[in-house]
């Protein structure tokens, strides 16, 4: 016959049980708390590179209201106003000017989402591929 167990005993058998639960559910919530930190860093850098690229355009389209404005100005002033190298490296502007005073002026920025922002959710498949941000503004010519 066999002995009964100690309290002791059994308090370890219990403790080991629950060491394995707590393992078990490290290992099936880390990647998703991990996935959930990578997205909120991710957008978080892209709002600020959306941010910088509607603040270009505007810029841009300050720039092009004035009289005798140069699209090289305007280049300028739109990667100036950027102040990421990344993005004003990467910009691509589309100028609308108008001929006369009180002609709309549109000024349209494009970024590549890549030069926001690493692509740290690619690992799991909602990689940012070919999109870009875009940021439009209209003013009138003075």
């Amino acid at each position: 016959m066999r002995a009964p167990l100690t309290n002791q005993a059994v308090s370890r058998k219990r403790r080991g049980r629950r060491g394995f639960v707590i393992s078990a559910e490290l290992v099936i919530l880390m990647p998703l708390v991990f996935a959930l930190a990578m997205a909120a860093i991710e957008f978080s850098l892209l709002e600020v590179g959306r941010q910088r690229v509607m603040a270009a355009a505007r810029a841009g389209a300050r720039v092009a209201a004035m009289p005798g404005a140069t699209l090289q100005d305007i280049d300028q002033a739109v990667a100036f106003s950027m102040s990421s190298a990344p993005l004003a490296a990467a910009r691509q502007i589309a100028v609308s000017q108008g001929n006369y005073t009180g002609d709309p002026v549109i000024i349209k920025v494009a970024v590549p989402m890549k030069a926001a922002s690493p692509d740290l959710l690619g690992i799991i498949g909602f990689g940012l591929g070919k999109r870009v941000l875009v940021a439009t503004s209209v003013m009138r010519k003075e």
